[in-house]
């Protein structure tokens, strides 16, 4: 960089030039002695009478004539780019101002936190809860979003989440699986395929729910026979077995083989195969 100072210049100088290395250079000197002119070299135009390219085109020239025009809309058929229209419908839906709008309404909504594992600060999906090809009403429909991390979204193909779940990380759930709102499910729990699990359950760990099982709503699963001793009793509920709503299972249960639970009963021994039971504490009916 050069700093050219007219005040205080010193005798014989004409500008007082500072240099980056601190030296004095004379006026007319080269900062670049290799790639000045050198004497005796003749200009390429020198005695070559050159015609300017715009001479005598003033008031015929068109301006704009083959670049981009002011309200010159260039999308679509008018793109250089044109190939027919080969984007898909989805795709251009998914890239539309109205989606992107959408997408950010729902992460606003859910304070950017995946609605399933509790994650914040990773990468987030708009998941739509009623799907997108099946629904083309719900697209943009807000209370049809739910924000997810990329890991969760991943198991929306196999199972089916609402709202505000609280599943942990080491829980394996089984395809085709419906999980309500407002359900947490501990580490280790185990569910089957096809099992449909209505809103506010607790399962904790230790807790294994085999193919096809129902739980109703609000049904409370233990684990603990003497708590709090953090020793985990197993409770199996074998597959296509039913439990109505508020029901209670304690520690070390079995229920058989498409069973069935009723509303409110309190379970608090094994329960055969293909039985109905019902009652605080639960008795066969």
């Amino acid at each position: 960089m050069i700093k050219v100072i007219k005040k205080n210049r010193p005798k014989g100088l004409k500008y007082k030039i500072k240099v980056v290395n601190k030296s004095w250079i004379k006026r007319g000197q080269s900062l670049s002695p290799n790639t000045q002119f050198k004497k005796g070299l003749v200009p390429w135009s020198k005695g070559k009478h050159l015609i300017p390219w715009n001479k005598g085109t003033k008031g015929l020239a068109k301006p704009n004539s083959g670049s981009f025009k002011r309200n010159d809309i260039r999308n679509g058929k008018n793109h250089h780019s044109w190939k027919g229209g080969i984007t898909s419908e989805n795709e251009k839906i998914r890239k539309s101002s109205q989606y992107k709008e959408w997408r950010l309404q729902v992460f606003g909504r859910d304070n950017y936190t995946c609605r399933a594992c509790g994650e914040r600060g990773i990468y987030l999906e708009a998941h739509h809860i009623k799907p997108f090809a099946e629904y083309p009403e719900l697209r943009f429909e807000v209370n049809n979003g739910l924000t997810l991390c990329r890991k969760c979204h991943d198991l929306r193909p196999k199972i089916t989440l609402w709202y505000y779940e609280n599943i942990y990380p080491t829980a394996k759930i089984g395809d085709g699986t419906s999980i309500g709102s407002f359900v947490e499910i501990g580490n280790n729990v185990k569910i089957g395929k096809k099992c449909k699990i209505e809103a506010f359950v607790f399962i904790p760990e230790g807790v294994e729910l085999q193919d096809g099982v129902f739980v109703g709503p609000h049904a409370c699963f233990t684990n603990d026979k003497k708590p709090p001793s953090k020793k985990w009793s197993k409770t199996l509920i074998e597959s296509g077995a039913s439990i109505g709503a508020n029901a209670t299972i304690l520690p070390g249960i079995t229920i058989g083989k498409g069973a069935m639970i009723g509303a409110g009963a309190v379970v608090t021994k094994n329960i055969p195969p293909n039985e109905t039971w019902a009652g605080v504490p639960a008795r066969k009916l």
